[in-house]
């Protein structure tokens, strides 16, 4: 089962998605190890999973095969650091790269971006797929890295004085489907590994533990893998029933409770709701009795707005996400503006509360 969207009831596809997770990635040790020692090591190369598999694949019947779009390859996509300088670059980057290069330097070299690497001729269409679906997601970016238009087919036929110096762009399970006979589309999603922040010092070693993980690291993962959740389900032809919704209404205190919509199910993603509750010569408090909303640094991604009069203009009270309920609200006058909003990634149960005439 794909999860991609809360809005999304009933779906079917015309093409088959895979997940995959290839084992043996990794190299394995030329020292100190029994296989060394005896000369049976089973992966002294590294990529033996991806390789296997892409070769079972290619040697399986052409009709098995012959529609495959391509493969997204995901390693290293948590180390988000968008302090000055926390972005370093393989020697080569500058002159075989430039517009990235670019677009990274005007930032002042922040490793704050997921990198996309692929063949600038072979992979174009998965390039652009994935970067316009990161592109959609605020304050969170994406660089394409596409190796020159020369490099085409399997990186073993390329020129040796240019191949030589893309080594640090082969170094995950993408590589064998770029050289598989024949090759196959395939992009590489990181946040470029060793070259970025604490990973400079703790790329495969002890010190890369969950201490150094943060919450804004965790948003970037989370906006990754719904882009690639995104990227796919096009790649299928995804066709789904959607989730409506109709939630711009005016309340006096006394009708009731007000719910977001499908409350203690999952609402829906990209709503904007907004309510005004208002009172007849009485005081007005809001008290919320249930609260399960998209937790955010600063409650940027989905939140509730409580605004003191009648409308978007009026003086903000407070902005609340997260799983705890906010504090009753007392109103100045005899009104409150009440605008759920949410963003296009994770939905949750949602808010339920009421007015009281005090």
């Amino acid at each position: 089962m794909l999860y991609t969207s809360p809005d999304k009831l009933k779906c079917s596809r015309d093409h088959t998605l895979l997940f995959v997770a290839f084992d043996l990635e990794e190299g394995q040790p030329k020292s100190n190890v029994s296989c060394s020692l005896s000369g049976n090591c089973s992966c002294a190369r590294g990529l033996c999973g991806s390789d296997f598999f892409v070769k079972n694949l290619t040697q399986s019947p052409q009709q098995h095969w012959a529609g495959f779009q391509g493969a997204l390859v995901l390693e290293t996509i948590l180390n988000y650091n968008n302090t000055p300088n926390s972005q370093r670059f393989p020697s080569v980057f500058q002159n075989y790269f430039r517009q990235a290069y670019q677009q990274i330097s005007t930032n002042k070299f922040r490793g704050d971006f997921l990198a996309v690497i692929g063949r600038s001729y072979d992979d174009a269409k998965l390039i652009s797929g994935i970067s316009n679906a990161f592109k959609k997601m605020k304050n969170f970016k994406v660089i394409e890295i596409g190796l020159p238009a020369s490099l085409r087919g399997r990186p073993s036929n390329w020129n040796p004085s240019i191949s030589q110096y893309m080594g640090d762009f082969f170094r995950s399970d993408h590589y064998r489907f770029w050289n598989a006979d024949p090759s196959l589309p395939a992009v590489f999603l990181t946040d470029s590994a060793n070259f970025r922040g604490f990973m400079k010092q703790c790329y495969h070693r002890e010190c890369d533990d969950i201490s150094h993980v943060t919450p804004e690291m965790m948003t970037f993962l989370g906006r990754t893998t719904d882009s690639v959740v995104e990227v796919v389900s096009n790649m299928t032809n995804e066709k789904c029933e959607m989730k409506q919704a109709d939630c711009i209404e005016e309340k006096t205190a006394d009708k009731g409770v007000i719910m977001t919509p499908y409350y203690n199910t999952q609402y829906p993603n990209k709503l904007d709701c907004a309510w005004t509750i208002s009172v007849g010569g009485k005081d007005l408090r809001l008290k919320f009795t249930s609260f399960d909303l998209e937790e955010s640094v600063n409650c940027t991604a989905d939140y509730v707005n409580i605004r003191d009069g009648k409308d978007k203009t009026a003086p903000l009270i407070g902005r609340y996400c997260g799983k705890t309920p906010p504090e009753p609200v007392k109103a100045s006058a005899q009104s409150l503006y009440i605008m759920f909003h949410t963003d296009e990634l994770d939905a949750f149960k949602g808010s339920k509360r009421s007015g009281v005439q005090r």
